[in-house]
């Protein structure tokens, strides 16, 4: 481990995350290192996980009038240009800023569903639950 802090995380999540986690953390360049949040650290995972096949990007409008939320094609985004996007349910306007990208799950884990219950059950019983 680059940053031996982290040992003890091992004990509460996957060692080979807490390794790329230590790894990504001590080569994160100069200029990056002084603002980390939340969202940087997802989006590289998210960014990898797309670039790896396991998760695929869409667009989805969320209205503010009513909350309705609906997945939206790019040929909807490039006709935003031109014409005003209208929510389905209540007709307010959609703006640009209403929409973001969202990520599906396209390929299923290289596990059976054995090993998947045996892994939640592994955790659980380390947490006492």
């Amino acid at each position: 481990m680059l940053y031996k802090q982290l040992e003890a995380v091992r004990e509460i999540a996957s060692v080979s995350s807490v390794e790329k986690f230590d790894f990504w953390l001590a080569t994160l360049p100069k200029e990056n290192q002084k603002m980390i949040s939340v969202s940087l650290v997802a989006d590289q995972l998210l960014r990898f996980c797309k670039e790896h096949g396991i998760l695929q990007t869409y667009f989805v409008a969320e209205c503010k009038a009513c909350g309705c939320r609906e997945s939206i094609g790019k040929d909807v985004i490039v006709m935003m240009l031109t014409r005003t996007l209208e929510c389905r349910r209540c007709k307010a306007t959609i703006t640009p800023k209403m929409i973001y990208v969202a990520y599906r799950v396209v390929k299923q884990p290289d596990a059976t569903e054995e090993e998947i219950r045996g892994e939640i059950e592994s955790r659980l019983a380390s947490h006492n639950i």
